[in-house]
């Protein structure tokens, strides 16, 4: 069940490339990428939601994929709205920024599991 679905979203992605690569040839990109985010976003969330589903692990499986689309999204929007409002410099400490943060969380989490032993 999961390998098919994983397939038809892999072939959703690229049958979706055609209209929405002449789409961005033509129009500004940005909102484009925003409607894009909010429809994922929502879809995954629906997906998340849905009451027909019986075991957690399915749920589990759409969360993670949605938080993975929805948070390269927002990273990629992030960083690119900083670039070009300040450049390279401010490019480059944002996305240091978002690589620690996870880092710092896990060091400290790991701490405090190992405390806890």
């Amino acid at each position: 069940m999961v390998s098919s679905s994983v397939s038809a979203v892999i072939f959703g992605i690229a049958l979706a490339n055609l209209p929405f690569g002449f789409l961005a040839d033509r129009s500004p990109v940005q909102p484009i990428i925003q409607k894009g985010g909010i429809m994922i976003a929502v879809a995954g969330l629906i997906c998340a939601i849905t009451t027909n589903i019986c075991l957690g692990q399915e749920k589990a499986n759409t969360f993670y994929v949605m938080l993975d689309y929805l948070g390269g999204w927002i990273g990629i929007t992030m960083t690119g709205f900083v670039y070009q409002r300040g450049g390279w410099n401010a490019f480059v400490s944002i996305s240091l920024l978002i690589l620690v943060i996870p880092v710092i969380v896990s060091i400290k989490e790991r701490t405090e599991r190992i405390d806890r032993q």
